[in-house]
C-alpha cells in the first residue's frame, strides 16, 4: 500500500507542472494520485497502512491530501473500505505538504522581475531551472542588463564593470548562457556556433592561455620533446596524433600520471579546461577526464563533454569514492545544479555528494592509479 512518503514523492513530480501553471494561469487541481488499495495485503497490514495515510492527511494535519475511499466486497472479509484516491484540492494544501511554499513565493517574485526580458516561454518549459538558480536571479539580471545595453568586446570576462563577484559569470555560465541566448537572439550579439562563453558573446579572449601537455609514452614525442607548454594559439602546430588523451584537473596528477602507450596527459587547470575546445588532435583521440570527486569536478566534466562528447570519466565512480572513504572531507558553499552532460551514473554520484548542510570532496591527489 502506498504510504505518505511515496505520496510526497509522487506529488513532487508534478511540481514543474504546477510552476508552469502559475505562468499560464491554469490549475493542476484537484491533483489526484491513485491509491494503491492494498487489496492483496492482509487485513492487519491494510488497516495499518490506512491509519498511516489518515494520520498524515489533511483531516489530521490541517493541510495536505484528502483521502477518497471505496467499499468493495472481498472474498474472505466481506465488505471492506479501501483508499481509491489521494487528492490535493488547493495549492496551499499541496505546497505545504511538499515543503515548497517559500520556493514558490520566491519563484513568483523572480518571474515578475524577469518578465521584462520576455523569458516566459523558457520559464514555462523549464521552471526547475529557475527554482534551482533562484538565489542568483538578482545578479543574473545585472549581467543581462549590461550585455543588452553595452558592448562587451573590450573586456575580458572578469573585468566586466558589473556589480557582481568577479567569478560570478564563470561559475554560473551555463545558466547565464541559457538566459543570454534568449535575450540577445535578435540583437546580433551571439555566435551560436561557439560554446565557450567569452567567444559566444563577443568578449575578449586571452590568446595567451597556456596548455601543459606531457607524453606518457617514451616513444611518443611532441615535436621532438616529451613535454611542452604551448600558448593555445600555437597548439595547432603540434605534430602528434596520440590515440588517448587524459585530461586531469590538478597539476600534481598531471606530473605523476602513469605511463600509458600512445597517450598524452593534459593539465586541465580546473575550470580552465573549457579553453581546450577546438583542438583537432584531441577531437580525433579517445578522451578521458579525471577530476576531484566533488561538485566542481562533475561541473568541469559536464562542461568538457559539451564540446567533446566522447569524453569518459576515470576514477570518478562510487568504487573509487568508497575505496577512499577515510580521505573524504566535508566542504560547504556549493549548490546542486542541473548538469546536462553527465551519464546517469555520474549524475547519481554528483547528487550523492550533497548532504544536509554540507558537501563531500575526495581530492584526486589522494587516489592512487
Amino acid at each position: 500500500m502506498i504510504n505518505s512518503e511515496e505520496i510526497k514523492e509522487k506529488a513532487f513530480k508534478q511540481f514543474p507542472n504546477y510552476l508552469s501553471s502559475i505562468l499560464q494561469e491554469t490549475t493542476i487541481f484537484p491533483l489526484v494520485i491513485k491509491g494503491d488499495k492494498g487489496v492483496k495485503l492482509s487485513l492487519f497490514k491494510r488497516l495499518e497502512g490506512m491509519k498511516n495515510l489518515y494520520n498524515n492527511s489533511r483531516d489530521v494535519l490541517g493541510f495536505g491530501y484528502a483521502l477518497e475511499t471505496i467499499s468493495m466486497n472481498t472474498k474472505h472479509e466481506g465488505v471492506q473500505t479501501f483508499i481509491s484516491n489521494i487528492i490535493f484540492y488547493t495549492d496551499t494544501d499541496y505546497l505545504k505538504f511538499i515543503g515548497m511554499e517559500d520556493a514558490v513565493s520566491k519563484f513568483i517574485i523572480n518571474t515578475n522581475k524577469l518578465r521584462v526580458y520576455q523569458l516566459e516561454s523558457l520559464i514555462i518549459t523549464n521552471p526547475m531551472l529557475f527554482i534551482n538558480n533562484q538565489d542568483i536571479i538578482d545578479d543574473s539580471i545585472k549581467v543581462l542588463d549590461y550585455f543588452i545595453n553595452n558592448s562587451v568586446s573590450d573586456f575580458y570576462i572578469r573585468e566586466l564593470p558589473i556589480d557582481v563577484h568577479t567569478k560570478f559569470i564563470e561559475n554560473n555560465s551555463s545558466f547565464l548562457s541559457t538566459l543570454l541566448d534568449q535575450v540577445l537572439l535578435d540583437k546580433g550579439k551571439t555566435d551560436s556556433e561557439e560554446k565557450e562563453f567569452s567567444k559566444r558573446y563577443g568578449l575578449k579572449v586571452d590568446d595567451n592561455f597556456y596548455i601543459y601537455i606531457r607524453s606518457l609514452d617514451k616513444n611518443l614525442k611532441l615535436n621532438g620533446f616529451s613535454e611542452l607548454v604551448l600558448p593555445y594559439r600555437e597548439i595547432k602546430n603540434l605534430h602528434s596524433e596520440p590515440q588517448n588523451v587524459y585530461i586531469v584537473e590538478n597539476r600534481t596528477n598531471y606530473l605523476l600520471f602513469r605511463s600509458v602507450s600512445d597517450s598524452v596527459v593534459i593539465w586541465g587547470q580546473g575550470k580552465a579546461v573549457t579553453r581546450l575546445q577546438g583542438i583537432d588532435f584531441i577531437k580525433r583521440s579517445n578522451i578521458y577526464y579525471w577530476g576531484d570527486i566533488d561538485p566542481t569536478g562533475y561541473e568541469i566534466l559536464s562542461s568538457l563533454r559539451q564540446f567533446y562528447p566522447q569524453v569518459e570519466s576515470i576514477y570518478m565512480d562510487f568504487e573509487t569514492l568508497n575505496a577512499y572513504r577515510d580521505l573524504v572531507i566535508n566542504i560547504t558553499g556549493f549548490k546542486m545544479i542541473e548538469l546536462n552532460f553527465l551519464t546517469p551514473q555520474e549524475n547519481e554520484i554528483y547528487k550523492s555528494l550533497f548532504c544536509d548542510g554540507y558537501q563531500l570532496r575526495l581530492e584526486q591527489e589522494n587516489v592512487r592509479q
